[in-house]
């Protein structure tokens, strides 16, 4: 196989492993992760190592696996500055975020200020194609749930609405994106105390979802979903809770 062939099979194993994730099929995501990083170091790609070290964090994160999280996270970050472009210091940088916050650790604020630092810097050079999907959307959505997992729900729900915002204006297409937005944004509300309009966001959610087939989402509307159960009584949440149940049965 050519280099420029090895190359692309190392981004394309990323590819699948992301699709995996998304599926909720661990063993898969991981081993062909793992192959993406073989591949990067075999073709002398830091990026798409960083990448795919990258996206096994996310996978830890994900599993509530916090401390391999930000282990793999870490590593990504070490590699040297120089030999990754903005973009994908500014994904890195997200990883690293969310491991920290997962942990409660304020030391993902700094992380964040650095993140924002280098994605201002993009647009100067050539970016890898694997981290295409970085934009203000992405960013301001990454900011939103590192708020939310440190309990700070008012910056969260700011940064949540801008990424939402975003996305009807330059990406209305991307139904996936805003279905967990819009998840995370209710349950900024129901940390805020605000039930029912935590239920309202929800109820959005939920609509949209069943345009979408994704294992992950459902996961993710599910944790609302048990975050809802002190206040069951309550007829909004009650409804919430029905059409959840219509919802998840239709997806099996």
């Amino acid at each position: 196989m050519t280099q420029d062939g090895l190359s692309a099979y190392g981004q394309l194993n990323q590819m699948v492993g992301w699709l995996a994730l998304d599926a909720n099929k661990h063993a898969h995501a991981k081993r062909y992760f793992a192959t993406a990083v073989e591949v990067g170091h075999e073709v002398g790609d830091p990026g798409l190592v960083a990448s795919a070290l990258g996206y096994m964090s996310l996978q830890e994160t994900y599993r509530g696996r916090t401390l391999p999280a930000r282990s793999l996270a870490q590593m990504a970050v070490a590699i040297s500055p120089e030999h990754l472009s903005p973009l994908s210091r500014t994904a890195m940088g997200a990883r690293l975020a969310r491991a920290h916050a997962k942990l409660g650790d304020e030391e993902c604020l700094r992380v964040l200020d650095v993140m924002q630092a280098d994605f201002a810097r993009s647009g100067q050079d050539e970016e890898p194609v694997y981290v295409s999907y970085v934009d203000a959307v992405e960013v301001a959505a990454q900011q939103g749930a590192c708020y939310l997992d440190l309990g700070m729900a008012e910056e969260a729900a700011e940064a949540l609405t801008e990424a939402i915002d975003l996305l009807g204006t330059h990406a209305p297409n991307r139904a996936r994106d805003r279905v967990h937005y819009l998840s995370r944004l209710a349950k900024c509300h129901l940390l805020d105390g605000e039930v029912e309009r935590a239920c309202q966001v929800g109820h959005d959610a939920l609509a949209l979802s069943q345009t979408i087939g994704s294992a992950r989402i459902t996961e993710r509307l599910g944790e609302l979903h048990s975050a809802l159960d002190p206040f069951g009584r309550l007829s909004y949440v009650q409804e919430f809770k029905e059409l959840f149940r219509l919802v998840t049965a239709e997806a099996v």
